[in-house]
């Protein structure tokens, strides 16, 4: 029998985009309104948080480990590692 766990027990305004970050153990989802990706280790349970200046749309890891990252009107690279956010394309 399988059994479910909570993991967080937190409000989101729009908790969207779950995405499995398997390189690093842990889930990853945005906040599309907070303008903010949040993600939780699963084995310790530490949870990290990146914000943006506009909302997220939707997010997808890269083969590199870098995000790519629908912000407001533009598409970016984002490296989780250092915080810093390369702009692809805006509409």
């Amino acid at each position: 029998m399988n059994t479910v766990e909570l993991l967080i027990d937190e409000h989101f305004e729009l908790g969207e985009s779950p995405v499995w970050d398997e390189s690093n153990n842990r889930l990853l989802w945005a906040d599309i309104p907070a303008c903010t990706i949040h993600g939780i280790d699963l084995a310790t349970r530490k949870r990290s948080l990146w914000r943006f200046d506009a909302p997220v749309g939707s997010f997808g890891i890269t083969r590199r480990g870098n995000w790519i990252v629908s912000v407001g009107r533009d598409v970016v690279i984002f490296d989780p590692a250092n915080g810093k956010s390369t702009r692809l394309a805006r509409s």
